[in-house]
């Protein structure tokens, strides 16, 4: 991987840092049942998608630094798990059922990996 890419990974990986940060402000909301139909269009399908968007660019760079730099303690099922994760959490934190047990732990685990990347990239 060359080092354009590299930025490109670190640039993609601190994105997602904000956006795991903008996931975990968003739980506070609550939204009832209604609310959450009424502002799916407007507010939460974009913001998924964003976040889509974002986490596939960061996937596909991981998963080729991974394969050319061999970094340690970062593997492909890490990369994988946080792209569900993360795209999961993007709907999930404005469900009125959410639980905050589960989107805290989620985020941090997130966070965790996108840091350790971050650290494994400036490393290498």
């Amino acid at each position: 991987m060359n080092e354009q890419q590299k930025q490109q990974l670190l640039s993609s990986t601190n994105n997602l840092v904000e956006i795991n940060e903008e996931i975990l402000s968003h739980f506070g909301q609550s939204l009832t049942d209604e609310q959450y139909r009424e502002r799916f269009d407007s507010e939460i399908k974009p913001f998924a998608d964003k976040v889509l968007q974002e986490a596939t660019v960061w996937k596909n760079l991981a998963l080729q630094w991974i394969e050319t730099d061999h970094p340690k303690y970062i593997y492909p099922m890490q990369v994988n798990n946080l792209f569900d994760n993360i795209t999961a959490m993007a709907i999930t934190v404005l469900q009125p059922k959410a639980k905050k047990k589960h989107v805290v732990e989620t985020v941090k685990s997130i966070d965790y990996i996108l840091k350790t990347v971050s650290q494994q990239v400036d490393v290498q």
